[in-house]
């Protein structure tokens, strides 16, 4: 899977290998959205702060459902559950992501019971859209079974993969026919070359 990895400069990659990146991608937008609670702004300041990370419409949809007007401004409030915030992932193994229908799904299963805001066990997720740049277009808070199959099976293709480059490996440290033969024969001419 090859696709054009623009956030910041041109690069045609996999994204498997810039998962980190777009990890990091996400964890800065998602502090940005928390940002948003610290101090009143204009309307106006909100979008360039959220711009780099989301579409206009996810910006659109995040003002009109989380931003209040307050005596300092525009800001968010504290809310134990807020629609258009990125999830609390984990970033780690259990946090997958694939391309699905030229779009990006970053998803992880959730099975937390813990805090005041419970899930049953299911896969939330943020889908990326490409415009000039890859940006957060939706929040998931249930992720369709297909995507969650093809970023299992992509899981499973890397794991793989890495498992046969570890077997490779494991093996070219192996003594072989290949490379013994030379050296037995080496050994074994001059060692009858030694007895004459």
């Amino acid at each position: 899977m090859s696709i054009t990895f623009l956030l910041g400069s041109a690069a045609n990659v996999d994204a498997a290998e810039n998962q980190s990146d777009f990890f990091e991608f996400m964890q800065k937008a998602f502090n940005v959205q928390v940002s948003l609670s610290e101090k009143g702004r204009s309307i106006s300041e909100i979008e360039q702060k959220m711009a780099p990370y989301f579409t206009e419409s996810f910006i659109d949809q995040f003002i009109e459902e989380n931003i209040v007007k307050t005596e300092e401004g525009y800001q968010t409030l504290g809310t134990d559950f807020a629609l258009y915030y990125i999830p609390y992932f984990s970033y780690s193994d259990r946090t997958k992501m694939t391309e699905y229908k030229n779009q990006l799904y970053i998803i992880e299963k959730i099975n937390d019971h813990e805090g005041p805001v419970k899930f049953s066990d299911s896969y939330q997720g943020v889908r990326l859209t490409k415009e000039k740049d890859w940006k957060i277009a939706d929040v998931l808070w249930g992720v369709p079974e297909e995507i969650t199959q093809e970023a299992q099976s992509e899981s499973n293709k890397r794991t793989q993969g890495q498992t046969n480059e570890m077997f490779e490996l494991s093996l070219s440290s192996v003594p072989t026919i290949h490379n013994i033969f030379p050296v037995f024969w080496n050994y074994t001419n001059e060692a009858l070359l030694n007895q004459e």
